[in-house]
């Protein structure tokens, strides 16, 4: 399991997760501002460790917003 922090404004931060469960790696996001925390996640994009640290990293790097996790990680994909 791998953990990132990151500031995306001067009110939201994020924690991304890289979870593994049955085989299968999933990118978790915690978004947090100062009146709510949303949850979102794209499961089970793959069961090879190394393409799932390789896409975890660029969505921790590139500071993703979770409303747009599922799409960033398709485009990381192809």
């Amino acid at each position: 399991m791998n953990l990132a922090k990151r500031q995306l404004s001067k009110s939201t931060s994020s924690t991304y997760i890289l979870a593994k469960d049955e085989g299968q790696y999933s990118i978790i996001c915690i978004e947090e501002n100062e009146s709510e925390t949303q949850i979102y996640k794209a499961p089970k994009i793959t069961a090879d460790k190394k393409e799932a640290t390789r896409i975890f990293k660029r969505i921790a790097l590139g500071k993703v917003f979770g409303a747009t996790l599922i799409d960033v990680v398709y485009n990381l994909i192809n």
